[in-house]
């Protein structure tokens, strides 16, 4: 059983959509071999298909394949009118693919240097890509176990890799554009037709992975590829809960919006620590030097107080450290004039003229 989504477009009204095709393969995830050999057959397909489709590139049309390790890719875009003649000749090219010994050849050349690329890569991107991988992917196979076997793959394995691959398979096909409804119909069918292909098996389906990071504190290490790299490189990850619904999507963008200045006036100017912005609830921030977890906590506190605090607040809270005090109600306390001022000056705000008022409480 394959899926059809489809959204005509009732706005713009013009002659133009996008057609994204997505498939499940069968063997294409059944082992390390199969996996390299899926990342090869997609550098030459790449390789040929820009020389086959320059025409079609050249009257507005385009196009984008990727051939992983369970799954492949088909986008298209363009005038509506050519667009599902381009996806079934896409498709139909890469079904009857042949691959040829000198593209084979420029293939095997750039898969080893991109293997080669990535012990060079510093040591943030190495982590960031490894701690990913670890949470995403299923299986997780590190990048150094598929280069020790790339030396077996021969072009006789990539062309059957394309021969066997579509025996099963399963797909989700979205259109989004100027097209009719029966249009979308259509095109699924043509797809289908054109795969001639077993269901895929509920054992093939490889699964989504969602990790639920429960309350705690977890290290990884990750080596560095490159040993004589002299940079290290520290990620941490704050991960802020679940955001599954509008109301918390829009709180978590509205927070970014608050604090993003003053945590890169902290952080990355101040402190000379790299930070990726807050989303999809994860604040990463990155260092090359290691300078532990103190300085980043530190690094943090700088950057949050007293900016975003009184923003999430739901209680009363005391900040003894920036000499403020936050009621239930929200209403802020100065408890100490000089950490007050001194604050202010660091982040640069105005010091207002304060003086404490004897036995005073918040109203």
């Amino acid at each position: 059983m394959h899926e059809l989504w489809f959204k005509q477009d009732d706005q713009f009204f013009t002659p133009r959509g996008t057609i994204h095709l997505k498939i499940r393969l069968a063997n294409a995830n059944t082992s390390k071999l199969d996996m390299l050999t899926a990342q090869i057959l997609n550098l030459c397909i790449s390789q040929v298909f820009d020389g086959e489709f320059y025409a079609a590139q050249h009257a507005g049309l385009d196009f984008k394949i990727d051939f992983t390790e369970s799954e492949l890719k088909i986008k298209v875009t363009g005038f509506n009118d050519k667009l599902v003649h381009l996806l079934t000749n896409v498709l139909h090219k890469i079904q009857t693919f042949t691959v040829e010994q000198n593209v084979y050849d420029i293939s095997m050349a750039k898969i080893k240097q991109n293997f080669e690329n990535i012990k060079f890569e510093q040591p943030v991107y190495q982590l960031v890509r490894e701690k990913n991988d670890q949470l995403n992917k299923i299986p997780f196979v590190p990048t150094s176990s598929l280069e020790q076997l790339l030396d077996q793959v021969t072009i006789d394995d990539v062309q059957k890799h394309i021969e066997t691959v579509f025996s099963a398979a399963y797909f989700k096909m979205l259109m989004v554009g100027n097209f009719e409804q029966t249009e979308a119909v259509d095109a699924a069918q043509q797809v289908s037709q054109m795969l001639k292909s077993q269901p895929l098996p509920d054992h093939s389906h490889v699964p989504s992975q969602i990790v639920n990071i429960e309350p705690g504190h977890y290290i990884y290490r990750h080596m560095g590829e490159d040993l004589n790299m002299l940079n290290n490189a520290v990620v941490a990850t704050f991960y802020c809960g679940m955001v599954t619904n509008p109301k918390d999507r829009t709180t978590m963008a509205l927070l970014l919006q608050i604090i993003n200045d003053q945590f890169f006036n902290q952080i990355r100017t101040k402190e000379q620590l790299g930070f990726n912005s807050l989303q999809n609830a994860r604040l990463d921030v990155l260092n090359e030097s290691a300078p532990g977890w103190s300085k980043i906590k530190n690094a943090l506190d700088m950057a949050m107080y007293p900016r975003a605090s009184h923003v999430l607040s739901d209680s009363a809270t005391n900040f003894a450290h920036i000499g403020m005090y936050q009621t239930v109600e929200g209403k802020w306390v100065i408890t100490d004039v000089d950490k007050f001022k001194a604050t202010q000056v660091l982040h640069k705000l105005p010091v207002p003229a304060i003086k404490l008022i004897p036995n005073a409480t918040a109203v």
